[in-house]
Order: C-alpha cells, then sequence, then structure tokens
C-alpha cells in the first residue's frame, strides 16, 4: 500500500495548543486549474476520528486542529485522500 502524495502544510500556532493546516491543489500542466477538495476531505478525516478542530475560515481548505489530534488527523487524512481518489 502506497500512501498519497498530498501537499499539505502544518504550523503550530505560537502559545496555543493547535496547528494551522492548509491543503493546496496542484495542476500537473501548467494553466489548468484544479478544484480544491481539501475543504471537505479535512473535514471528514477529522471527524471520522473524533478530532477537535476548527473549520470555520473563509477558505475551507485552511483548518485549525488541536495538537494532540494531529498525528491521528494525518493518518486519518491519508486514507480519506487514498479513498477519494479511487472513487
Amino acid at each position: 500500500h502506497t500512501r498519497a502524495n498530498i501537499p499539505v502544510s502544518f504550523r503550530k500556532a505560537e502559545r496555543i495548543s493547535t496547528y494551522l493546516v492548509v491543503g493546496v491543489g496542484c495542476p500537473e500542466v501548467a494553466g489548468e486549474f484544479v478544484k480544491n477538495t481539501f475543504g471537505k476531505a479535512f473535514k471528514l478525516a477529522a471527524e471520522g476520528i473524533n478530532a477537535r478542530f476548527r473549520h470555520n475560515s473563509f477558505d475551507t481548505s485552511v483548518m485549525e486542529i488541536e495538537r494532540d489530534d494531529v498525528h491521528r488527523f494525518i493518518e486519518s487524512l491519508h486514507v480519506t485522500m487514498d479513498h477519494a481518489g479511487r472513487a
């Protein structure tokens, strides 16, 4: 089983116990439009593990997740994105 290459960035928020997660889609060919599906994947992955998160940004490909949940979230996101890639 190989893992999907997921262009996601994590940044620990200073003085609070959360990480800011940002997903960025990348077209295979320059100039092509790529629909950003990270918002839905983030929400499904977080809900699937009962993570504590905030997903109320203007941009749905940005979410804040509790530090204690981030490792399980990454695993859940890989499964979610892998499953979506096969659908």
